[in-house]
């Protein structure tokens, strides 16, 4: 899967955090930009899919934290390309688009195994990884594995799954208040581990998919997913 992010609207970073304050943001920009992956309906044999997602993060809470910011939405997109292969397995890597939006740069990907088909659907294991740096105040690192349930119903795929998300995310000092005069990207950094929930509806029409996906880390975040398969 082929993803390319670029933000819509740019949030101005809060500065002046605390301790309790860098977690809370975690909370929020440290698992908001896990991947969308569209649904593997496997109708016919090795399809490829390009699409693009749209996705939403609010940062109403998070605007309140240390000396505050500007309550600006992040709203971004993806670009998709994903690729199955035998044995019910697909793939996919994601990148942002160079040159759209230096405030924000994403990359990753993921690989999907259904170990279990059954009739009407399939058991699948997923891991996904995914890397990105907002306006080089903060990056991320998500690292994942989910265990989904896919049910099959003509031309609808109703999918459910459940698994743990790790964020690794590095902060740049100055949103701490402090300036040592060195040079670079972030550099205080912090860990946290999450439970992670999803549910998608994914309709096909001809070559065309249209999907909805809900994850719930934390809190909840829904976006849209179109795609179009070879």
């Amino acid at each position: 899967m082929f993803t390319s992010t670029f933000s819509l609207a740019e949030f101005s970073f809060p500065t002046g955090l605390n301790s309790s304050d860098a977690e809370k943001l975690i909370d929020t920009f440290g698992v908001g930009f896990v991947g969308k992956w569209p649904a593997s309906f496997f109708y016919e044999k090795y399809q490829t899919q390009v699409g693009v997602s749209w996705n939403y993060i609010d940062t109403e809470e998070v605007s309140k934290l240390g000396a505050g910011a500007d309550e600006e939405p992040v709203e971004y997109q993806e670009f998709h390309f994903s690729q199955e292969l035998p044995y019910q397995v697909d793939i996919g890597v994601h990148t942002s688009l160079l040159g759209l939006d230096n405030s924000m740069n994403t990359y990753g990907g993921f690989v999907r195994w259904g170990f279990y088909p059954f009739s009407f659907g399939r058991l699948a294991f997923t891991a996904h990884a995914t890397s990105a740096n907002y306006r080089s105040l903060i990056a991320m690192n998500l690292y994942g594995t989910v265990l989904e349930a896919d049910f099959y119903f003509k031309n609808l795929v109703l999918t459910a799954g459940a698994g743990r998300l790790r964020t690794t995310v590095s902060f740049h000092e100055s949103v701490f208040g402090i300036n040592s005069g060195g040079s670079g990207g972030p550099k205080i950094r912090a860990a946290k581990i999450y439970s992670h929930q999803f549910l998608r509806a994914s309709y096909r029409a001809g070559n065309w998919n249209l999907g909805v996906q809900s994850d719930y880390i934390k809190e909840s975040r829904t976006g849209l997913i179109l795609g179009y398969l070879f």
